[in-house]
């Protein structure tokens, strides 16, 4: 399994390359931790909504 992660991670070394200045992160961009929590936050209060207004029909 880790010989699989390794070449992911070269794809991803590759694909920053390639894209530059165009590269987004695959994760969380620094500084944008608290943004990204209220986002999530959000989605699922959503989605828990939207599911308790379908069990009542």
């Amino acid at each position: 399994m880790a010989h699989y992660a390794y070449h992911v991670g070269q794809m991803v070394f590759i694909g920053k390359q390639v894209k530059n200045n165009k590269w987004e992160s695959l994760s969380i961009p620094k500084g944008k931790s608290e943004e990204y929590l209220k986002q999530m936050l959000d989605k699922h209060q959503n989605i828990n909504t939207l599911e308790r207004l379908m069990k009542l029909e």
